[in-house]
């Protein structure tokens, strides 16, 4: 990735005073600064503004604007702009090379309807929606992996994988062709030719911009970009809280089915060890479940013992089985952080291999599992 981006695409807009517009998405003090072109603009400075059309979508650029559209809510821009523009897709996008940050949020009628973001750091840490006809050619070239991420093999780099952060320039290029005819960096008249009214401001809404409003004594500032926030390493050690869900290999009922449990860990050095409480502890008495293993650069393995076995009919009924060695639960994962909080969390695959003799007597191996995820429970 090498592009940096903030832009927010209207589609078909109504007609509308561009100072007005700005002022109701929080810019105060706007002061004409210039015209230039949305190549020059595309990621402007912290305190600048442009606005202006480009094939029937109105845009507008700013630092900070298109995060607006990844909250987990609806945010003050977001009611902005779709109570300004009710009939209009609106189109949020975002990059920045420096963390291989990328982002799209596409917005109908009111109503996100695919939302996909991610950073090297983070992973993907947002997808929402049903992919869209322009993400297709890229999902088709990845697979999934143990970790709930995607790699992807392109025809012409087939000894070369790649991670979605990699690629995720990709599809905002593509995303692009939606609205303008042809993928971001291929619009060389949207770059070079099309010019923007810019605006310097003085003051903008805490939410768009991350500046921190002004009280007495206390100037307005701007705070850091997360990813000039550096952390130091993770020890794991302590109490969690998450879910596991049941894919591949259950009954109908099961699958989609999510039930919590809780981790205590000790990570010494970064080997893993603790007990764990879940439903099938819980199920039976005297039942206990510890676990052991590792964790290297953010990725976690472990295995999941418990002192019970259970077997499972087709209606997805549970039965504990004294006469079986349980073999254990394997979990696979990848430490992840938040964009906004930066809060920790990790998630992944879990996987059962069983082997058994059919009846011919010949040994067969049958693999089940899911997802899971959990998050470092406050004490």
């Amino acid at each position: 990735m090498g592009w940096k981006a903030s832009v927010v695409i209207v589609n078909k807009p109504v007609q509308a005073d561009y100072e007005l517009l700005l002022r109701e998405l929080g810019f105060f003090n706007l002061v004409k600064s210039g015209d230039e072109p949305f190549e020059s603009v595309i990621n402007p400075d912290d305190n600048k503004v442009y606005i202006g059309a480009y094939k029937n979508n109105l845009l507008i650029c700013a630092a900070g604007l298109p995060m607006q559209f990844f909250e987990d809510h609806e945010t003050e821009t977001e009611k902005a702009l779709t109570g300004k523009f009710p009939g209009s897709e609106i189109c949020s996008i975002v990059l920045h090379s420096a963390v291989n940050l990328w982002g799209y949020a596409v917005l109908s009628n009111g109503k996100k309807i695919r939302v996909r973001a991610g950073s090297a750091d983070s992973g993907t840490f947002i997808e929402s929606g049903e992919p869209l006809e322009e993400e297709k050619d890229l999902l088709a070239m990845s697979t999934m992996g143990d970790d709930g991420q995607r790699t992807y093999i392109f025809p012409d780099m087939d000894d070369d994988p790649m991670t979605e952060d990699q690629v995720g320039e990709n599809y905002v290029f593509a995303i692009c062709k939606r609205y303008f005819g042809e993928e971001l960096d291929q619009a060389d008249e949207l770059l070079f030719e099309t010019v923007l009214s810019g605006y310097s401001f003085g003051q903008a809404a805490p939410l768009q911009t991350g500046i921190e409003e002004a009280s007495p004594g206390k100037p307005a500032r701007s705070r850091n970009p997360w990813w000039k926030r550096s952390a130091g390493p993770v020890n794991l050690t302590g109490h969690w809280k998450g879910h596991y869900t049941y894919g591949k290999g259950y009954p109908g009922p099961f699958i989609g089915r999510s039930e919590p449990f809780e981790l205590d860990l000790s990570d010494v050095n970064g080997i893993l060890s603790g007990t764990c409480i879940d439903e099938l502890v819980l199920e039976k008495e005297g039942n206990e479940s510890y676990i052991i293993g590792t964790f290297r650069q953010n990725k976690i393995a472990f295995k999941k013992r418990y002192k019970y076995y259970f077997s499972m009919d087709e209606s997805g009924a549970r039965m504990p089985d004294d006469q079986v060695t349980p073999d254990g639960v394997d979990y696979t994962g990848k430490l992840r952080r938040r964009f906004f909080s930066r809060k920790i969390y990790i998630s992944g695959q879990w996987s059962i291999t069983s082997t058994f003799r059919d009846e011919t007597d010949r040994l067969q191996t049958f693999v089940c599992g899911g997802t899971w995820k959990m998050e470092k429970a406050i004490s």
